[in-house]
């Protein structure tokens, strides 16, 4: 019966991991809100330059499309001229006078229409090349913000493991200080040496010279997180230091599945892909024909009977212009094309292999990191029992005070131990859904 309920409580455990791993669970919890990871990975994406300077380009996607397919739209000019020439031509008739064929001032003024009715799909593959190339930038923003993500949760994580490195420090501070306070006690009463106040004295001032060091990694790496975010953090801010509990699916083939149908960087190869085998089809609608329509009114003298009239008039007309030597200039377009669509499909593979590379090692790296807690949790409560022992003999008098902070020295040891490998286990997890296409900032 006993085995019965452990099994269901570790069944219904695990069925409630996978269900806050399915639905985007939080790593980072706390009460501090504003500086919960989530709440800087969004900040990031609205603040950051980067990101900003690339969500710009789409605006210059937009126009290059419009550009592409105003070679279909009309063209509208107006023009006016005026001309004096000389000599006009002229002659006589007889009984009549002189008589001019051409006036010598020259007035003319128009508005011109021209379009192209039909290109036979020439316009079309142009317009589906910009297509691509807009999913491409797209697909390449993401994998910048992805890329960003993975950088801030990095760092903000190396800032929570130096939040909790001074503060076992301090703990640790607190402990040498009262210690200190005993042995000079004793020292006084003649039941201690001096060897053993110098010794946590020397202690004391490592201390002092590791808590500078903490504190400097911490100022740079909240310059690195300022950076990002696109926020200002002083030196007293706080960050949540609960670590919660993360199950990744880690099913080497499930995962691989998932990160060639998901991985910017596979969708960025297609479509770099796709778009070499568009541009090869715009390459060879440039033979194709194109027939274009031409209008023209407005007003103009040099009309008989009389030539110094301005009169209104008119032009209308349809064209055809068709390719019709090239120099073998398409020819090798193409062949150039096509090589460089070869070159792109071996570049499509390369990343599904760098893909599946980092795959495997991130889930090597995560299976690890929860062997290696277990281990580490197994350290820290021997660790904790060894002190409480210790304390016990220190009091009896069987042990030294040097003997009592040696066990103190490993049980803070221990403690931040397990801080860094419960964040090595969420770094790894976050790396595999880098790896696999899951949106870190999301």
């Amino acid at each position: 019966m006993k085995n019965m309920t452990r099994l269901y409580l570790k069944n219904t455990l695990g069925a409630v991991l996978l269900w806050l791993c399915a639905s985007g669970f939080s790593l980072a919890a706390g009460s501090s809100g504003q500086y919960e990871l989530d709440s800087l990975l969004q900040q990031m994406i609205r603040n950051n330059p980067a990101v900003l300077k690339a969500q710009q380009s789409l605006v210059q996607a937009d126009e290059q499309m419009q550009l592409v397919q105003s070679a279909l739209r009309p063209m509208v000019t107006g023009g006016a001229s005026y001309t004096r020439v000389g000599p006009i031509s002229k002659f006589d008739l007889p009984g009549i006078g002189e008589a001019e064929l051409n006036p010598a001032d020259n007035i003319s003024a128009g508005i011109n229409y021209e379009q192209t009715l039909y290109d036979f799909g020439r316009t079309g593959k142009l317009v589906a090349v910009e297509q691509a190339r807009k999913l491409l930038l797209n697909e390449s923003i993401e994998q910048l913000q992805e890329q960003l993500s993975l950088k801030l949760i990095n760092s903000y994580f190396q800032v929570v493991f130096l939040q909790n490195a001074i503060e076992i420090n301090d703990e640790e501070m607190a402990t040498l200080q009262e210690h200190k306070q005993t042995v000079t006690k004793k020292l006084d009463a003649g039941t201690s040496t001096k060897y053993e106040l110098l010794s946590t004295q020397v202690r004391i001032s490592k201390l002092k010279s590791k808590r500078v060091d903490l504190e400097a990694l911490r100022t740079k790496e909240l310059a690195v997180l300022s950076t990002l975010v696109g926020l200002d953090f002083d030196s007293q801010v706080k960050f949540p230091e609960e670590l919660s509990q993360l199950l990744v699916q880690a099913e080497l083939g499930q995962a691989l599945e998932q990160a060639f149908a998901n991985s910017d960087q596979i969708k960025i190869a297609k479509e770099q892909e796709n778009i070499a085998s568009l541009q090869a089809n715009a390459i060879h609608a440039q033979v194709n024909p194109s027939i274009s329509a031409l209008a023209t009114v407005g007003v103009k003298n040099g009309f008989e009977p009389d030539i110094q009239e301005i009169r209104p008039n008119f032009t209308v007309g349809v064209g055809v212009q068709v390719p019709i030597y090239s120099a073998s200039k398409t020819k090798h377009q193409l062949a150039l094309q096509q090589a460089k669509q070869e070159e792109l499909r071996y570049a499509t593979e390369s990343a599904k292999q760098g893909v599946k590379q980092e795959v495997i090692q991130s889930i090597e790296d995560l299976k690890a990191a929860k062997l290696k807690i277990e281990q580490v949790e197994m350290q820290f409560e021997q660790a904790n029992e060894g002190y409480r022992l210790a304390e016990v003999s220190f009091r009896s008098g069987t042990i030294t005070n040097l003997d009592l902070l040696d066990a103190s020295t490993n049980l803070e040891d221990s403690k931040l131990e397990l801080i860094k490998t419960k964040i090595d286990y969420l770094l790894a997890g976050y790396q595999l859904k880098h790896a696999t296409g899951e949106k870190l900032y999301q």
